[in-house]
């Protein structure tokens, strides 16, 4: 189909390459489509539309063998360069199932190298999402990835596009358009401005614009709270549902907002654990965690995997270990060779920072501290024992005795400075096991009945 609207909108812009001898051929062709043909000029997306409005039976007639070598001959005579720009295909047909969804960019890709090849005057520069083109197969798929270009950034790609953008349309270097050079707790390592934006996007350069945007509006009032306020609700106001619009063909468990917003309410960490997927899947299908496992061996107990769906979205992160370096790795925009296969084992899963906001909402939705998530980010092996401390006091504290929390905490915080400085995890451990400090929490926890956090930090710091 796609073929035959490149044809036609071609040789409408080229009538002399038909004479009156033509005519006769012209009679097999709708009357609109044929006028096209006789020289009115056409967009190719409008041929497409005319041929969607007729009937099947017109369609195949329009399409079959014949008619194709009449216009793969008339399209020969055409001598002068023409060019076709097709753009957000995947975006108008966002509504259409999977795999026609995939189907139509596919077919655009296959359309525009048949006409490469038939004719080195005309030529199709089309974009389509990096999803279509790893699920749909065809002989000739080789052939065409080598006419294709794959855009993808860097983190300091995307650094130094942002800051031309910010000098281009602001006058301003970035530092200065955000007005702000880090952020976080004075307690912990603060991380530049760049990278905690950086951090609430998807990797890619238009999320970066939409929340410089939002930015910019407030420019004249921004501080550090603001500035961190902006970024988190623009992330998860605009960034997140636009990447659920756009990946809508690949969604079963949460092609609804009141699906997503069920399973944002049943999440109790921004940090989950391996066992905590099965309980939450349970939850929200309604059936035994048990059932979890089951499914991924036999297909009668599988059910729709929301997990796996956020994940493909690039909203759930695991960890990934490359020569004993582990790292944090979401789906980047690039990335679709693993689409729809089973979510990744990982000791621990992570929401994207962009989704804090939404899942909050909830209430009794809980964020770690001192741990810093996002994609590429360092997975330092100390977090393990800031996650399981932080569990089990949020296992016992409910809102109560945030003084002690909040010593708790100091101890944890300590661990994670010496641990940046260069020691070792048991050093570190064992540095704040012999303080003072230490000595009073436990004591505290004690005398709370703390009993579950008294004997972890006992265990990990005492002993260490």
């Amino acid at each position: 189909m796609w073929r035959f609207a490149f044809a036609v909108s071609a040789l409408s812009h080229h009538p002399e390459a038909l004479d009156a001898k033509d005519e006769r051929h012209l009679a097999r062709f709708p009357p609109d489509l044929a006028q096209f043909l006789r020289g009115e000029r056409v967009r190719p997306t409008v041929v497409v539309q005319h041929l969607l409005n007729e009937s099947v039976g017109t369609i195949r007639q329009v399409l079959e063998t014949k008619t194709t070598a009449f216009l793969d001959g008339k399209l020969r005579d055409v001598h002068n360069g023409m060019f076709f720009f097709v753009d957000k295909l995947d975006q108008a047909v966002g509504n259409l199932s999977r795999e026609a969804w995939v189907n139509i960019q596919a077919g655009l890709l296959e359309a525009g190298f048949d006409l490469r090849v038939l004719n080195t005057h005309l030529k199709v520069y089309a974009s389509i999402r990096e999803e279509a083109f790893a699920s749909y197969h065809s002989r000739t798929k080789v052939n065409v990835f080598s006419a294709t270009s794959r855009i993808e950034y860097s983190r300091s790609e995307l650094h130094k596009m942002l800051e031309r953008l910010t000098i281009h349309y602001e006058g301003l270097p970035l530092n200065d358009f955000v007005n702000v050079e880090t952020v976080g707790r004075a307690d912990v390592r603060r991380e530049a401005a760049f990278d905690f934006l950086h951090r609430h996007t998807l990797c890619r350069p238009r999320d970066l614009v939409i929340i410089s945007s939002a930015i910019s509006r407030r420019r004249r009032t921004i501080d550090e709270r603001i500035f961190k306020d902006v970024v988190r609700e623009t992330s998860a106001g605009i960034l997140v549902e636009n990447v659920f619009d756009e990946m809508h063909a690949f969604l079963d468990a949460l092609s609804s907002p009141d699906a997503r917003e069920r399973l944002f309410s049943l999440l109790p960490y921004g940090i989950l654990s391996s066992g905590d997927l099965p309980v939450v899947w349970g939850q929200f299908h309604g059936v035994e965690p048990g059932v979890y496992e089951l499914g991924e061996t036999e297909p009668k107990y599988a059910l729709s995997n929301p997990f796996r769906e956020l994940y493909d979205c690039g909203l759930l992160g695991v960890i990934r270990t490359e020569d004993e370096d582990e790292r944090q790795y979401f789906r980047q925009p690039n990335d679709a060779s693993a689409l729809r296969s089973r979510l990744p084992r990982s000791p621990f899963y992570f929401l994207h920072p962009a989704l804090h906001s939404l899942v909050s909402r909830s209430g009794s939705y809980r964020v770690f501290r001192d741990v810093v998530v996002g994609h590429d980010e360092p997975w330092p092996r100390h977090y393990h024992f800031v996650i399981e401390l932080q569990r089990r006091l949020f296992n016992v504290s409910r809102g109560a005795h945030k003084d002690v929390e909040s010593s708790v905490l100091r101890l944890m915080s300590d661990v994670g400075r010496h641990v940046e400085l260069g020691m070792a995890e048991s050093d570190a451990k064992r540095c704040v096991g012999a303080t003072r400090a230490f000595r009073d929490v436990c004591a505290q926890l004690d005398r709370l009945g703390w009993d579950d956090v008294q004997l972890f930090l006992l265990e990990e710091c005492a002993s260490a």
